[in-house]
């Protein structure tokens, strides 16, 4: 019998070598040290040096640490852009988010901040518009969306679209997908402008009494909500100046 040693095929050192090298183990070793200098930078607060180091790694889709790189970078970009937002600056912000979205095409957070951003602060309800549908198509129990659409429509006066997305955002509400992490205090603002939007809703309807008492049962389930204690406030004065004792 041979020697089962002597049938083992020889594989030489040059062989090894070359695997080794095209293993590109030194690149992924400094790929690997860039991600802890860049995390450790992002702990520190230097969100824009962690950036700028982990960005190219975060966008070479064949990096094996491309992942690792691209949750490091929107640690930064988060915290980035609450910095530009806090100061005003939103058309950074939206850079910002923008670069995130790129990084992240599937990621809801960022879809809804600048949807918001867009709409609350820069006055450009089209574009928020889009954005939320382009949401709704692909997350069709994203809350957050249905609500951002049914608040836009009822500002424009599109009652019958603000009245299809406001039942979308409660229908959804039962099995809802969040784009904020949905914490106490975002379910909260979340539910409170829900009941505020469809008591608006059911005022400009004309059912003040309606609009009221459904305000009222927010209350019930949101106690202590000074948000919804505003909107009765501003009913019941509307239900006053109708009042004929009023006159």
């Amino acid at each position: 019998m041979r020697n089962k040693h002597s049938q083992r095929k020889h594989v030489s050192v040059q062989e090894w070598l070359a695997l080794a090298e095209h293993s590109a183990a030194s690149s992924l070793l400094q790929a690997a040290k860039i991600c802890d200098q860049a995390k450790a930078l992002v702990l520190k607060g230097d969100y824009y040096s962690a950036l700028d180091a982990v960005l190219p790694i975060a966008t070479h889709e064949s990096s094996p640490l491309s992942r690792r790189a691209k949750k490091i970078a929107v640690m930064a970009l988060d915290e980035i852009t609450d910095e530009h937002y806090e100061k005003g600056d939103y058309q950074s912000a939206i850079r910002c988010l923008d670069q995130w979205i790129a990084l992240e095409p599937e990621a809801l957070y960022p879809l809804v901040r600048k949807a918001e951003i867009l709409w609350l602060e820069m006055d450009k309800p089209g574009e928020a518009s889009q954005i939320y549908r382009t949401v709704t198509d692909s997350h069709p129990h994203c809350v957050e969306a249905w609500l951002g659409l049914a608040h836009i429509a009822l500002f424009q006066g599109q009652i019958d679209s603000a009245i299809a997305h406001l039942k979308r955002a409660w229908r959804v509400l039962k099995h809802p997908e969040w784009a904020y992490p949905p914490t106490r205090e975002i379910v909260t603002n979340v539910i409170e402008s829900m009941y505020v939007l469809t008591g608006r809703l059911l005022a400009k309807l004309g059912d003040l009494l309606g609009a009221l008492q459904f305000l009222k049962a927010g209350m019930d389930n949101v106690s202590g909500s000074g948000y919804i204690q505003e909107e009765i406030e501003i009913i019941e004065r509307l239900l006053t100046e109708k009042s004929p004792d009023s006159e």
